[in-house]
């Protein structure tokens, strides 16, 4: 090969690598697009990711502060229960009655139950009995029924079984009514239900 050829060669590359050039440019121009998409992707999840974080922060610290007022709670209602000493003084209707705490809180989800279960305030009369606007005699047959249950005896007189009938509405115990022939069932009670 003559000197001319061979500084030709060395001074102007031939056309046959411009293509792979161009090629080796191409694929690298193609891999930093999907390394940039993939950063763009993993931003985007980041994101997300810190979005979540936030949310499960704020429903810790909320179910944390459910689980201080369940504690609270709890140890209000043992304080109560403390305090009632299981034996309880009622005035129900201008009658005083002596009963338990276990007597008047046997049916879970009654009126009593919630009544006695340290959530409420109970009104007390002058002598420190629990004092409940109701039925006084009607009341005599409501403890019956928590005493011995379903072996309770109701009364032979109509008036005074409609009367039973609306107390234990009222207190949401279950009454077997006869004219009808099958239990009422038991009736959750509600605060904000109107007596009818």
């Amino acid at each position: 090969m003559s000197g001319t050829n061979r500084k030709r060669l060395l001074d102007s590359p031939e056309d046959t690598t411009t293509p792979k050039k161009a090629k080796i440019d191409k694929n690298e121009s193609d891999i930093f697009l999907q390394y940039q998409d993939k950063l763009n992707e993993i931003s985007v999840k980041v994101q997300e990711l810190a979005v979540l974080e936030k949310e499960m922060g704020e429903v810790a610290e909320a179910l944390q502060q459910r689980k201080n007022d369940i504690i609270k709670e709890t140890e209000h209602i043992q304080k109560t229960i403390t305090q009632w000493n299981d034996i309880v003084h009622l005035n129900v209707g201008g009658v005083t009655y002596t009963t338990s705490l276990s007597t008047l809180t046997k049916y879970e989800g009654s009126m009593l139950t919630a009544m006695f279960s340290g959530r409420y305030n109970v009104k007390k009369d002058e002598k420190g009995r629990v004092f409940m606007d109701r039925d006084g005699p009607a009341f005599r047959c409501v403890l019956e029924y928590l005493r011995n249950g379903e072996e309770w005896i109701q009364p032979e007189d109509k008036h005074m079984c409609k009367i039973l009938k609306q107390e234990f509405i009222y207190y949401g115990l279950p009454y077997d009514d006869d004219d009808e022939k099958k239990p009422a069932g038991f009736l959750e009670w509600d605060p904000t239900r109107k007596n009818k």
